[in-house]
């Protein structure tokens, strides 16, 4: 069974966010070829290799996480961000210690062990509660209660 739009989304969204927290306040390269597992496909029509369906939602998935002010970067068509780190916006959704914790891991250390550990629904789970509370957070201040 293949993985849909948004199941691809969150998946990307929770390793792309992991490796930017990692890094931060470094910014880094992100290679779409280095998220998903073929960047590009032959196109027996145009006798070219073209940007994967998957490369093509790795792009669109980072610019909807710079739109939404989660993420800055330099989108580069369907190869790479450069330039990418957190915003302050990230930083403070990732740094949150979710409320079903009195103490312990916050949400970006979560989600960078699970994306290196591979876990998808784990990822899956926080990436929700990262955008739920980014939402929350920040919906206020731009007249969204």
């Amino acid at each position: 069974m293949t993985a849909s739009n948004i199941e691809i989304f969150n998946d990307l969204t929770g390793r792309i966010l992991g490796k930017l927290y990692l890094d931060f306040p470094m910014p880094s390269f992100l290679a779409a070829d280095h998220f998903v597992e073929a960047a590009t496909a032959w196109n027996e029509k145009c006798q070219m290799d073209l940007p994967s369906k998957d490369a093509e939602i790795f792009i669109a998935t980072a610019q909807w996480l710079i739109r939404a002010g989660y993420i800055h970067g330099q989108v580069i068509p369907y190869t790479h961000v450069s330039d990418a780190v957190l915003t302050a916006k990230g930083l403070e959704v990732l740094n949150a210690i979710p409320k079903s914790l009195v103490s312990g891991p916050s949400l970006g250390e979560q989600l960078a062990e699970a994306a290196k550990e591979g876990g998808k629904e784990t990822v899956k789970g926080l990436v929700n509660e990262a955008l739920g509370l980014g939402a929350r957070i920040f919906g206020p201040m731009i007249g969204i209660p």
